[in-house]
């Protein structure tokens, strides 16, 4: 705007220099003009640069504040990771404890029915003429008890094995509903 002004002034002074002396006077305040419109226009530079400059420091300063953010975040996720791994490590450890454990029951449990069922009297075994095995009268009371005994057993942990499957799948389709309703 102000060169456009100063282009005004220049050729109007252009137009009238051929003029007599209320010219003249006239002249001079369109020097005047000029030259404060120059000076303006050189302000107007100034404050231009100088602006563009700050909007460069502002810039910076919103990057730095973001890299520390994105530091502290970075910082947060590690320590949170580093827990989740101990996590994880224990229960690896505490699975491979639950396997010996379970390494070990499969060793003894059949030995321990084994001898108990030798305990309780149905089965005698002698030793005449080679070994010989016989059972009593009571073994069907055992069998009786023991095989419903048993079924009951499975069909509760059948039972709650199912529950906990269907709560499962509730949650994880909820989850998902969840997240769809989210986006």
């Amino acid at each position: 705007m102000l060169d456009l002004n100063s282009t005004v002034m220049k050729t109007m002074m252009k137009c009238h220099e051929d003029s007599s002396d209320t010219e003249s006077s006239f002249r001079k305040e369109i020097y005047a003009v000029l030259e404060e419109c120059q000076v303006l226009h050189k302000a107007a530079g100034s404050l231009l640069v100088r602006a563009t400059s700050i909007s460069q420091h502002l810039r910076d300063v919103i990057a730095m504040r973001n890299n520390e953010f994105i530091k502290t975040m970075t910082l947060s996720a590690t320590q949170a990771n580093g827990a989740i791994l101990g996590l994880s490590q224990q229960a690896v450890s505490e699975a491979q404890s639950m396997k010996a454990i379970t390494v070990v029951a499969l060793i003894y449990v059949p030995a321990s029915f084994v001898a108990d069922f030798l305990q309780m009297g149905y089965v005698s075994t002698a030793q005449q003429n080679g070994l010989v095995v016989s059972a009593t009268k009571g073994l069907w009371v055992y069998a009786i008890i023991t095989v419903p005994l048993v079924i009951l057993t499975m069909g509760i942990y059948f039972c709650f094995e199912l529950v906990n499957r269907r709560l499962r799948s509730r949650k994880k389709s909820s989850a998902s509903e969840m997240a769809i309703n989210k986006v």
